[in-house]
């Protein structure tokens, strides 16, 4: 530590924070990370900036082991370190703990717990469960990363069996994984084939119409050689940056991929950032298909003439959702009865009695391009006549 002073940054720390922090943090990068974190979350709150040996003393921890406990703390996470090139400051800027459920799906820590600790007591803590800060402009992250070479080689078929037998059930109906993983060990080995992972290429592909030949092609560039792990953000900016303005030719455009689908009832303009995350989430938490999604977003717009309000979408699709309309053809059934009710609520309101089955008959009365009939005499004429003016009069739209 050759800065003078070491500038401080956090957040107000939540209760389920020291909870991750003991029992999930604590037996990965020891005793010392920890207490080097709650000193630096206790001085933020009230300090901006601090010398680098009253933090030893603070912290209680030697000089010779500081270094150790940082170096932890940032490859879990914990901490990002950032210096500004030209006076060389620092600045400690102090994360806090993933939550259980984004520590649990985590590539490598949720790997090295099982691998730490046992799978006896991993299942404890999965049962005791129940299962980043602003940086001026400028500064460089010069982080350490966590190298998951150890654990690589330590980890086995065995232990990977085991996690997922203990982490909760997938749901990734529809995607071939072995067409995926076909000869694919190097490209996409064991360690990176978590449920959080899986979830995500399953999710992108059934959002965005894609194969599991092109999901390769895709991941393949959001993981290149150089890293470890995949990098789930990437993917989603490459596969949305590709598939901006490509439209699939298929007669009915409610087969179209949702952003597709929505793309094309946009005239081409791009689908933006929030409606993206909607698609995402009526695929993901409502786990609707791509032609039900599109069923959804036309229902809409129909509704809010062309606007797709966030909270009344997430109303529908909660409605549908619990009437377990999971496949077009419930989708459409379904909106044929709620336009046919509409309908006879109208007509009854103007003094018409409509029959039900009538409305959606298939085909057109046999008369509506009847244009030679003729009337029995002039006196029925007449009354047709009367009958249509009326009409006109006292209908109203």
């Amino acid at each position: 530590m050759s800065a003078s002073y070491i500038e401080l940054q956090s957040r107000t720390p939540e209760r389920t924070d020291r909870d991750s922090l003991f029992l999930l943090y604590r037996p990965l990068c020891g005793q010392d990370a920890v207490i080097l974190y709650e000193t630096l979350m206790s001085l933020s709150c009230r300090l901006d900036r601090i010398e680098p040996e009253q933090l030893l003393r603070l912290s209680g921890i030697g000089s010779g082991r500081m270094e150790k406990a940082r170096k932890n703390l940032e490859m879990f996470g914990l901490l990002d370190v950032y210096t500004e090139p030209v006076s060389g400051r620092l600045l400690y800027a102090v994360n806090p703990p993933l939550d259980v459920s984004r520590f649990l799906r985590h590539q490598v820590f949720s790997r090295l717990l099982l691998n730490t600790v046992g799978s006896e007591q991993f299942d404890r803590l999965m049962q005791f469960f129940a299962v980043g800060a602003s940086v001026p402009e400028g500064w460089m992250r010069q982080t350490a990363d966590i190298d998951p070479e150890p654990l690589e080689r330590e980890w086995s078929e065995e232990k990977e069996q085991s996690l997922q037998k203990l982490l909760p059930a997938r749901d990734t109906a529809g995607f071939d994984w072995e067409k995926f993983y076909r000869n694919r060990e190097y490209l996409f080995p064991v360690r990176m084939r978590t449920r959080a992972n899986e979830e995500l290429i399953a999710n992108l592909a059934r959002l965005y119409g894609l194969s599991e030949e092109q999901m390769v092609k895709y991941v393949s560039r959001a993981c290149p050689p150089p890293m470890k792990i995949l990098d789930q953000e990437a993917l989603k900016n490459i596969i949305r940056s590709e598939r901006r303005r490509e439209f699939l030719d298929r007669q009915d455009p409610f087969e179209n991929a949702p952003v597709l689908f929505l793309q094309e009832r946009q005239k081409g303009a791009p689908v933006s950032d929030a409606d993206r995350r909607m698609l995402e989430k009526l695929s993901q938490e409502y786990r609707f298909t791509g032609p039900v999604i599109n069923e959804l977003l036309d229902y809409t717009m129909e509704q809010t003439n062309g606007a797709l309000p966030g909270k009344y979408v997430e109303k529908v699709a909660g409605t549908w959702a619990r009437l377990g309309l999971d496949t077009r053809e419930k989708v459409r059934d379904w909106r044929k009865k709620q336009t046919a009710q509409a309908l006879q609520g109208v007509r009854k309101r103007k003094g018409l009695q409509v029959q039900p089955d009538s409305v959606f008959s298939g085909r057109l009365p046999d008369w509506y391009n009847d244009r030679g009939r003729q009337f029995a005499s002039e006196e029925e004429r007449q009354q047709m006549l009367k009958q249509i003016e009326d009409i006109k009069k006292n209908w109203k739209v």
